[in-house]
């Protein structure tokens, strides 16, 4: 890294690398990427012989930068110890002018309708005067005064924004020219926020027709006008999509969950939407676009979006941070073990699920693998993240990442994230968000690595996304300069699992980022909730703050909550911070995952036990007995984890196995006369010797698509030889090529541009060497376009 003095904004800085060749054989520099087009690399020596120097020149011009600035260079390389490595130049640049305000002018978000006015100030920080000739103008709702108050150093810029203004954004950049060589011109974005009568966020509904399950997804409703809005109904054009809605502030506002279906795509032509009956006279309804990726313009399109599947095939970033029990986790590098990375955080209610459900199914694994959790928390205390990893029985390494160095590296912008890195230290599968049913698939894609297969193994398996939590913008979203700024460590926090009628405590952490100091002038509270009286009302820059709240939940309910609390501050921007708390009311004794345990039986292998967690949330403790089973496959016992109120389920197997799915139920016997027996489900999928995926083909008439891949898995350990393959049209062309197993096969069907279905279909027939599998048919349907069946 290269540390540079002060430098003016628009100075360049020029700095050259030195390196040598410490190894025995030619190093050569295969290319050099540069983190952004300021940074310029000329003439760079491409190849040493061992012990030779070689040298990097680069060039960083600063036109336009401020403050403390960080710009890399990536170096990738022949060695295989060091494929990547990164140059770095950091220092503090200076800006000619000084923006006491901020580069914008905000009005923030307005219920006015009458005329505004806000002022920023211009100072030039250099020997050079400064000439802004004064000037009026006006674009749209704003109109700009320029006056200068000190002769070639101070100026004022005066924006008064005019009604009507238009509903959502209403924005314009000034550009002034100053007169100064090194910054010639000072930009000032205005802008302020008309927010519409009922409000949706997101106004617009995404969907990635790449995940192949049932996701949810959240839609938050304010009613921004007088009186009250009295939602009457929630409605959809697609009745694979699943509604409901709640009330969160009786008459102002409303939440809404989506339950979306897999492979969802939105065709161009063919818009889908959800409607809300408002109950007002206008709008009568609102509308929610659903749009796939490719339905929306590139212009309305994420220019930087993260892309975690991008890491799949390389090596893992190695860093060190600090460990939970004071000890260093390193991360990164060939360990000789699958490493299984998880981000996650105490406020996240699906990272909470997600380990709930992760644990039992690693658990059986942990002699074979090293699973690492890395608690993103930049503000919870330490104490709060390990008592977090104890209510959960987690005993495995957990590695604080507070300034968020890792998520950076690992380019996570969801929680909760499960990297699988492959004993070499290669990416070798990324799981983002709570995916339903997804213990399974992480169960088989960690035990294919544990075998040596590495991700052109795991099929579909190597990137899969579901519901998922932001990571937090505690210390990187509020610019500097900025009047005031209070930063939620989360907006969404978790409370827990809680039990009904006894009150439970839950804490919202919070740290000014501006640079002014941030008073709290008021806060909105459910009934239910009681905040600390004593809470801090005013914070200094970088000063954090924490409300104590306490939650009594009401006697004889069960199942999810989520309630808001909302604080009020000084800040012109934004006045008011919302917080949701979500927590689950369970019964006094609960089993995760809450759906039982499901074992697969696949070809050669041997069925390793399962573990399911217990949990009591009742007062006192309570004395596990006898276990039994109402079948003769499945038999458990339990061992006790971390805190008294938690345990073990573990289930074995007893083979002869049968064919397809056997059910039963583990019966654990209790001394709590409340529940004496708890049934926990279990079952056992036996596959047949031959899987085909999908069983039929099925084409819209007029389709443009003209081919089609079907899986023909091999479910047993023999060989599977096909012989030949008959269409029962001769517009129906077909090829196989092996899969990477060694025994499935993968089938092309290709289908001329005149193809004509017959009236009750085609055939594909794929013959066989195996007398018990015989020949495999594939049957093909072409349905109408507008086909409802």
């Amino acid at each position: 890294m290269f540390q540079f003095e002060a430098v003016w904004a628009g100075d360049k800085i020029k700095h050259t690398f030195v390196f040598r060749n410490e190894g025995n054989a030619t190093l050569r520099i295969l290319n050099l990427h540069a983190g952004c087009r300021c940074t310029a690399t000329s003439d760079y020596t491409k190849e040493l012989a061992p012990g030779e120097e070689g040298k990097i020149p680069v060039v960083l011009d600063t036109q336009g930068m401020r403050n403390e600035t960080l710009r890399t260079i990536q170096v990738e390389t022949n060695d295989p110890q060091n494929k990547n490595v990164t140059l770095t130049l950091k220092g503090p640049i200076k800006s000619c002018l000084a923006y006491p305000s901020g580069q914008n002018i905000d009005f923030g978000r307005i219920h006015s309708h009458s005329e505004l006015t806000k002022t920023a100030r211009i100072e030039n920080l250099t020997d050079h005067a400064m000439k802004i000739d004064p000037v009026e103008g006006r674009t749209g709702v704003f109109a700009w005064t320029v006056k200068e108050i000190e002769p070639g150093r101070t100026f004022d810029v005066f924006v008064t924004a005019t009604p009507p203004f238009a509903d959502g954004p209403n924005n314009i950049n000034l550009h002034i020219p100053t007169g100064l060589d090194k910054e010639p011109h000072v930009q000032i974005f205005c802008r302020l926020h008309n927010p519409p009568i009922v409000e949706c966020s997101p106004p617009m509904l995404m969907v990635n027709p790449k995940v192949n399950r049932a996701y949810p997804r959240d839609i938050f409703v304010q009613y921004n006008g007088d009186g009250e809005m009295n939602l009457l109904g929630v409605e959809t054009d697609n009745p694979q999509i699943k509604t409901e809605y709640a009330v969160v502030t009786p008459g102002k506002s409303y939440n809404i969950k989506v339950q979306l279906p897999a492979n969802l795509e939105v065709p161009p032509d063919q818009p889908m939407h959800i409607t809300l009956r408002t109950g007002l006279d206008n709008p009568a309804e609102v509308q929610i676009p659903i749009r796939s990726p490719n339905t929306v313009p590139q212009t309305a399109q994420r220019r930087a979006r993260e892309k975690p599947w991008s890491l799949i095939g390389q090596m893992a970033p190695k860093l060190t941070l600090p460990g939970l029990d004071g000890n260093s986790v390193n991360i990164g590098g060939a360990s000789g073990k699958v490493v299984v990375l998880n981000f996650g955080s105490t406020w996240c209610i699906a990272a909470n699920q997600a380990i709930r459900d992760w644990l039992p199914i690693l658990t059986p694994l942990a002699d074979r693998i090293q699973f690492v959790n890395v608690a993103t928390d930049v503000l919870t205390p330490i104490e709060d993240v390990t008592t977090w990893m104890a209510e959960l029985g987690v005993s495995a390494v957990t590695a604080l990442d507070r300034d968020l160095k890792a998520v950076d590296l690992f380019g996570i912008s969801r929680l909760p994230t499960l990297v699988l890195i492959g004993s070499n230290g290669v990416i070798e599968a990324v799981h983002q968000g709570l995916i339903p049913d997804q213990s399974g698939h992480i169960e088989q894609s960690v035990s294919l690595l544990v075998e040596g297969k590495t991700h052109k193994d795991l099929g579909q398996n190597d990137y899969r996304i579901g519901q998922f939590c932001a990571v937090s913008l505690v210390g990187r979203k509020v610019r500097p300069g900025e009047a005031v700024g209070l930063v939620m460590e989360s907006h969404r926090v978790f409370a827990g699992w809680q039990t009904a009628g006894q009150p439970f405590n839950f804490q919202i952490y919070f740290r000014n980022e501006g640079d002014n100091t941030v008073q709290i002038t008021g806060l909105e509270v459910p009934e239910n909730i009681t905040v600390a009286p004593d809470y801090k009302k005013e914070f200094q820059p970088k000063e954090v703050g924490v409300l104590q709240c306490v939650m009594t939940p009401p006697e004889g309910t069960t199942g999810e909550f989520t309630q808001r609390i909302t604080i009020e501050i000084n800040d012109s921007r934004r006045r008011k911070q919302m917080v949701m708390i979500s927590g689950v009311i369970t019964s006094l004794l609960s089993v995760h995952p809450e759906q039982g345990l499901d074992f697969i039986k696949a070809p050669g292998t041997t069925l390793n036990p399962r573990p399911a967690i217990l949990t009591y949330n009742g007062a006192g403790k309570i004395k596990y007995g006898q276990v039994t089973s109402d079948s003769p496959t499945f038999q458990g016992r339990i061992e006790p984890v971390g805190l008294s109120r938690h345990a073990q389920l573990i289930v074995e197997t007893t083979p002869p196995y049968t064919l397809g799915t056997t059910e039963g139920f583990i019966l654990v016997h209790t001394d709590h006369e409340d529940m004496p027996v708890l049934k926990v489900p279990v079952r056992l999928y036996v596959p047949p010797p031959v899987e085909i995926i999908p069983a039929r083909i099925e084409m819209v008439k007029g389709d443009e698509e003209r081919e089609a891949m079907v899986l023909i898995a091999n479910n047993t350990e023999d060989a599977l030889q096909i012989s030949g393959i008959e269409t029962s049209n001769a517009q129906i062309k077909a090829k196989y090529f092996p899969e990477a197993d060694g025994l499935s096969y993968r089938l092309e069907l290709i289908f001329a541009e005149d193809f004509l279905c017959a009236q009750d279909g085609e055939t594909v027939v794929v013959k066989t060497n195996n007398e018990q599998i015989g020949d495999i048919v594939i049957p093909i349907l072409v349905k109408d376009a507008n086909h409802k069946g």
